[in-house]
C-alpha cells in the first residue's frame, strides 16, 4: 500500500482497518480533492466534446470515484455544469462500490432510465474499462500516453482513443 500512488487504494486499506479509519481517510480525501479543484484543469479538448454531445441530445453523465462534491466544484468553476446531466459518484466512505466495480456505472443507468446497451462509459483508467464491462457498458478508453495505451488496450475496450478530439462527432 506504501507504493501506491491511488488515494482509493489507501481508502480501501483504511476500509480493512474498520469503519472509524475507513470514514476519517474517506473525509479527508474529500478535503483534498475539494482543494484539488482549483488547482486542475479540465483536460484539453474536454468543454467542446462535452457541448458537442449535449447540443446533439445525448446525455452526459459523469461517473467517478471521486467525490460528488469536487466533481459538482470542478464542472462549477470550469462552466462545463450546464453539459452534464447527472454525476454518479462516491457519495460514503465505502471503497467496495468503487470502480473497478460497476454500482456506480449501473446507478447512472438506472437514473437514466436506461439499458446498458444504450450507454458508453469513456475512461482513461483500468478501472474504468472493467466497470463498463462488468455492467454491460460499452467502453472507450482515452489513453494520452504510450504506456496508458499498451495497459488500456491490455484490457480490450471497445475502443481505444488517444485524445479527447478522438470523440468528436462528424457533422
Amino acid at each position: 500500500m506504501r507504493a501506491s500512488a491511488d488515494p482509493f487504494d489507501v481508502l480501501r486499506y483504511a476500509a480493512s482497518c474498520g469503519p472509524n479509519a475507513e470514514y476519517v481517510v474517506e473525509r479527508q480525501l474529500s478535503r483534498l480533492e475539494g482543494e484539488a479543484v482549483a488547482q486542475v484543469l479540465p483536460a484539453p479538448g474536454v468543454a467542446e466534446v462535452l457541448r458537442e454531445w449535449s447540443a446533439q441530445g445525448f446525455t452526459v453523465t459523469i461517473v467517478s470515484n471521486n467525490s460528488v462534491d469536487a466533481i459538482r466544484s470542478f464542472l462549477g468553476l470550469h462552466e462545463l455544469a450546464e453539459d452534464v446531466r447527472r454525476i454518479s459518484a462516491r457519495t460514503t466512505s465505502d471503497p467496495a462500490r468503487l470502480k473497478p466495480h460497476p454500482a456506480l456505472l449501473e446507478a447512472a443507468v438506472k437514473a437514466l432510465g436506461t439499458s446498458p446497451r444504450q450507454c458508453v462509459m469513456v475512461g482513461d483508467s483500468a478501472a474504468d474499462v472493467l466497470a463498463a464491462r462488468a455492467a454491460g457498458v460499452a467502453s472507450v478508453a482515452l489513453a494520452t500516453t504510450p504506456a496508458k495505451r499498451r495497459t488500456l488496450a491490455a484490457l480490450d475496450p471497445d475502443a481505444l482513443v488517444p485524445t479527447l478530439a478522438d470523440l468528436r462527432l462528424a457533422p
